[in-house]
């Protein structure tokens, strides 16, 4: 891990009394996309459909019908999840298992794979795979930046930009 690295540029430490920084967890449940908040909305009840995550609480139907509309914007925010971490798989009793370096980004690629966009792992030829709407998309990593709330937006913004490989 990476972490111990920066342990030692540690000048101020802030705690507070909610348990968050000491649980280090995450869980995501909302989001905007190009300018529209979901995740307000919790009308989705019956979660049995999803796959089976950790640190997701999301249930807003309009995010999900836009999402099978086929939203261009929803399905770019879902793929720059899908290809914009560090997250390393491992595959645990024909299972895929990730590990992250940070509870955010778990979260954030949780998320993904729960709304149906899949992070694979890598291939043979160091490609990030992603399945998405029955397709598997193969990514060439160009460049790897520690990950940072204003260096994943970047990312978001850059990647609608680009088409998969």
């Amino acid at each position: 891990s990476n972490l111990n690295e920066e342990l030692g540029q540690i000048e101020y430490v802030f705690s507070d009394k909610t348990g968050t920084l000491t649980q280090n967890y995450m869980e995501f449940r909302k989001l905007i996309a190009k300018g529209k908040p979901y995740g307000m909305d919790r009308s989705v009840e019956d979660i049995s459909k999803f796959p089976e995550v950790t640190n997701v609480n999301f249930r807003d139907q309009n995010f999900l019908t836009a999402l099978n509309r086929g939203d261009r914007d929803i399905e770019d925010y879902l793929l720059a999840l899908g290809v914009c971490h560090t997250i390393i798989t491992e595959n645990k009793d024909g299972q895929i298992v990730y590990n992250a370096s940070s509870p955010d980004e778990l979260a954030l690629v949780n998320f993904a794979k729960f709304v149906g966009c899949e992070y694979m792992g890598m291939d043979e030829d160091s490609r990030m795979l992603v399945s998405f709407k029955n397709t598997t998309h193969k990514y060439r990593l160009l460049q790897v930046l520690e990950f940072n709330s204003k260096r994943f937006f970047f990312f978001c913004e850059i990647f609608t930009n680009y088409p998969p490989l």
